[in-house]
């Protein structure tokens, strides 16, 4: 029970960047507990327009910085230059598997950052900002307009953004949102 008595509505946002692809959910609840895991949805229709405009269940883990804008996953346009493997990208390289450490993608991806100088927190702090100000479909869209809560990660400054994101993938980005829910009635996860 929400600590003025009243039961309040509340949004939790759950985000799956994996390394090759990303995937939504969204649970709407009262903080009394009233509601239950089948109210769980899942966000299953990305724009996919490479696809005959066949929507996708997830959306690649994909970013380009083209001179005009900053695209994401299926918005990224043919023979741009995309940064792949995000996720893998934020470990340090003899944390990852034997079989990636020298793996020519990752080095490729490595030095693509580089030359755009940024590091992988600020890319991964960019495609989390990308997603969450995007959402995928009209339901999710109808259901969010107007919630303070819902749009308090798109409304953060990149700066803050990215040092919600420390090294080490596995355990930091749990513990950099531990009391989010409570703070924001908006909470991210892994």
């Amino acid at each position: 029970m929400a600590h003025d008595g009243v039961s309040h509505r509340i949004l939790v946002v759950s985000i799956d960047i994996g390394t090759t692809s990303t995937a939504a959910s969204y649970w709407i609840g009262f903080d009394s507990g009233n509601s239950e895991a089948r109210d769980i949805r899942t966000i299953d229709d990305w724009p996919a327009l490479k696809y005959n405009d066949r929507n996708q269940m997830k959306v690649p883990t994909l970013i380009d910085y083209g001179s005009e804008s900053t695209t994401w996953g299926y918005m990224i346009p043919e023979g741009a230059t995309r940064v792949p493997f995000i996720k893998l990208l934020m470990l340090d390289k003899n944390d990852l598997p034997l079989w990636l450490q020298d793996n020519d993608s990752i080095n490729s991806a490595i030095v693509q950052l580089m030359r755009l100088g940024r590091s992988p927190m600020t890319v991964m702090a960019d495609f989390r900002a990308v997603i969450g100000g995007v959402p995928a479909d009209e339901a999710f869209r109808n259901l969010v307009k107007g919630q303070v809560g819902a749009r308090v990660w798109e409304n953060i400054d990149p700066r803050d953004r990215e040092s919600n994101f420390h090294t080490g993938w596995d355990h930091n980005l749990k513990r950099n949102f531990d009391g989010t829910q409570e703070r924001y009635d908006y909470c991210i996860g892994d």
